[in-house]
């Protein structure tokens, strides 16, 4: 029986340095499980099923197949998103298919592409070297990948000419990949202790229980200074009362538990509405019971001071009857429909309370918007947060027009464990979260601009505890 297998047609890309991985900074090595690997689209067909932890794969005759899988990347602050290895680990049947390149593809283009020619059982089995029959590759120079970074393994079944060949079985285990573990200030390379999911990380060593507020809240390291010189890091509450109440975390840049002296200040009453979102600089919009979006400017925002713009109160639309309703940036307001669509608004007159709007307000920009919280980052960021308390990245490139267009990393897992009670933005990357024991947290996606899983060393900090609110936004 003659047997053939195809040439492989794919062109290596090899920038990397095979051999023992450097021993100065220890390695976190996390698996990517075989059940998230599937077949690319293509002509050639595969049949798979899963037997435990393992996934089998069985083409037909001659049979070029590409199994894929986004890459694993380590919890915010445990590790470097910067690639060291890959492994993996699989078996093939007798005289059956074999591995020809594992490569790392971001979007359509492939960083590295390694070539080898194996097949066998490398269930547990490590081999390196040669190059040409190895199914594990580490090199010293880390390789930057991000969420929408993608593994590819292709595959190659054998076939005869003369009879039918049973094509065999490809078995994969999982593939593990490795980053250099983060260093913690004042620790060695040898007693890093990984950190915990996001929504558990410990609160900031030093911060103290803080002075109680009127409304039960709690801040601390109170800033004596009356003049506030950054406009970052204002929170708006509404107490149970209704009262609009204002408070300024002067630790907004680095999550420290400092606030201003003015914090808790009353700055309205009767904010009585069915959604109420900020936008910049004091301006807020509220949607009342008559689903009218109306406009107010808090000219007293930077020192929590009861001044309010002669406009406020101006209605500015009608028929706003929407599940939720957020704020983009420059006027870009943004609304999801019952029918999880999202839509696009720009309000042109968000300087002064004008019924303003540019050319293609309301235009449909996405569907399927359909998570347990949703909101903005500025400039066309939306985070979304969706059943398995992942924390998803979005980038609307079409934020400034309304047009349908999406980075390409759009739908990016950035966080996990982001189980919360609330949670809203306060631009540039920090995101405010109140868990069900009413503690005020901050984050800081130091990713924000890409998409990319990296967080400031600071978050999860405690910035506050007795926030039991039910209405609250920030700047």
């Amino acid at each position: 029986m003659l047997k053939y297998y195809v040439k492989n047609i794919l062109f290596a890309i090899v920038f990397f340095f095979a051999g023992s991985i450097t021993q100065a900074q220890s390695l976190i090595k996390l698996k990517i499980p075989a059940s998230d690997f599937a077949p690319a689209e293509g002509k050639n067909k595969v049949k798979f099923e899963d037997n435990g932890d393992r996934r089998i794969f069985r083409g037909d005759a001659f049979a070029t197949v590409v199994l894929t899988a986004k890459i694993k990347l380590p919890q915010p602050g445990a590790g470097e998103n910067k690639l060291r290895g890959i492994v993996v680990h699989f078996s093939t049947s007798k005289d059956g298919p074999s591995m020809r390149t594992v490569a790392l593809k971001q979007g359509n283009t492939a960083v590295f592409n390694l070539n080898t020619h194996v097949s066998g059982d490398f269930t547990v089995t490590e081999k390196v070297q040669p190059a040409e029959y190895a199914n594990a590759w580490h090199w010293n120079d880390g390789i930057s990948v991000y969420p929408y970074s993608v593994i590819s393994i292709t595959i190659m079944y054998p076939g005869g000419f003369d009879s039918q060949v049973d094509a065999g079985e490809f078995v994969l285990n999982n593939v593990e990949v490795l980053y250099p573990r983060t260093i913690q200030l004042g620790q060695s390379s040898t007693t890093v202790k990984p950190i915990q999911s996001m929504a558990q990380q410990a609160t900031v060593a030093g911060a103290g229980t803080g002075a109680t507020k009127s409304n039960s809240m709690q801040t601390a390291n109170v800033a004596g200074d009356n003049t506030l010189v950054a406009t970052t890091g204002i929170i708006y509450v509404i107490s149970d009362n209704k009262d609009l109440k204002w408070y300024h975390h002067t630790g907004y840049a680095n999550g420290s538990f400092s606030w201003a002296a003015q914090s808790g200040n009353k700055v309205g009453e009767n904010w009585d509405f069915q959604q109420l979102f900020s936008g910049n600089n004091g301006i807020i919009y509220a949607i009342n019971s008559s689903n009218e979006l109306l406009w107010y400017n808090n000219t007293g925002f930077k020192d929590g001071s009861f001044k309010w713009a002669p406009q406020s109160g101006n209605k500015i639309g009608t028929g706003w009857d929407f599940k939720q309703v957020f704020y983009g940036g420059k006027g870009v307001i943004y609304a999801i429909n019952a029918d999880n669509e999202l839509f696009w608004y720009r309000h042109n007159g968000y300087m002064n309370g004008t019924a303003e709007w540019a050319p293609g307000s309301g235009n449909e920009v996405g569907t399927g918007w359909d998570f347990k919280q949703i909101f903005s980052g500025g400039n066309g960021i939306i985070y979304a947060i969706n059943e398995n308390n992942d924390l998803l990245w979005y980038k609307h490139e079409g934020y400034k027009d309304g047009s349908f267009t999406w980075a390409a990393q759009s739908g990016s897992t950035v966080g996990t464990g982001w189980d919360f009670k609330q949670i809203f933005s306060g631009g540039n990357g920090v995101i405010y979260a109140i868990n069900a024991n009413n503690d005020l947290l901050w984050y800081k996606h130091e990713g924000y601009k890409d998409g990319s899983v990296t967080w400031a060393a600071q978050s999860g900090s405690k910035i506050g505890n007795g926030w039991d609110v039910e209405n609250i936004f920030s700047f």
